[in-house]
């Protein structure tokens, strides 16, 4: 089901790309194309379809990047630099105007904003046993990845770089993607859990109605050199092995971005 709701948002996404490039004018000096009459409309609308496909990678691996709790964990940082910048770097090759990574990233963000506004009013009783938690409404998505912020470094980078090799575009973009995530979302994760639960404006502190509520709830999962005692997480946070975490994201975020460029040059190259 995941599968055919991406493809057909890759049909849509092929369709606004047409038009796009269609309306090419020039690529000037910073390699980034100028549109004129509707091409830059449907340059926009590119780029939010690609936010709709970044929105549903971040819903497949929902379960180890969707709480908070785990955006301290070496697995949260390499899954998302193997799956971010193949999407965002694609767009900001493919895609028209200054800031399509970045108008991309915002897409996926206030989507997810929206839905966890909406579904955390709606009203809802769970009838399957066994029910420790006693929701009222359904659970929202939380706030989303701060993917914002990388995104618009993606641009930034793809704009000075893109007549340089691709490789060096590649690791560029790469170490920047993992070192900004971690810059922005580390802090905020921490932020999060202190944050009363269930919080209606961040979207989080809400679980499942099988979950056995207590301290765990406001602890990170899975990070190096801690260790939970069902009661608090003891112990400090083991640096090498973060950082070789981190090392091996970086890697994987690398080849993410070689990938996204080969596939944003695949989609400069569609036309009508």
């Amino acid at each position: 089901l995941h599968l055919c709701m991406v493809t057909v948002q890759h049909g849509a996404m092929l369709k606004m790309l047409a038009g796009q490039n269609a309306g090419v004018g020039r690529v000037n000096g910073v390699g980034v194309r100028e549109f004129a009459g509707t091409g830059g409309a449907r340059a926009a609308l590119f780029a939010t379809s690609m936010g709709l496909i970044v929105l549903m990678a971040a819903t497949m691996v929902f379960e180890y990047t969707g709480v908070p709790n785990m955006h301290h964990s070496p697995l949260f940082f390499q899954i998302s630099g193997g799956i971010f910048p193949l999407l965002l770097l694609a767009v900001a090759r493919a895609g028209g105007g200054r800031y399509p990574a970045t108008i991309a990233a915002a897409t996926y963000t206030v989507i997810m904003l929206v839905m966890s506004w909406i579904l955390a009013l709606v009203p809802a009783v769970p009838m399957l046993a066994p029910i420790y938690n006693p929701i009222t409404r359904l659970i929202p998505p939380g706030f989303p990845i701060l993917l914002i912020v990388p995104a618009l470094a993606i641009d930034l980078l793809h704009r000075r770089l893109t007549s340089r090799s691709d490789w060096l575009l590649a690791a560029s973009v790469g170490v920047v993607f993992v070192l900004a995530l971690l810059a922005v979302q580390w802090p905020f994760a921490s932020f999060l859990l202190t944050l009363e639960q269930p919080n209606y404006l961040f979207g989080t502190g809400y679980w499942e109605y099988h979950a056995r509520l207590g301290p765990w709830t406001r602890v990170f999962f899975d990070v190096p050199g801690y260790t939970w005692n069902q009661r608090e997480m003891t112990g400090a946070l083991d640096v090498p092995a973060m950082a070789r975490a981190v090392g091996i994201a970086i890697l994987l975020a690398v080849a993410s971005s070689r990938l996204g460029i080969w596939w944003g040059e695949w989609m400069r190259r569609v036309r009508r």
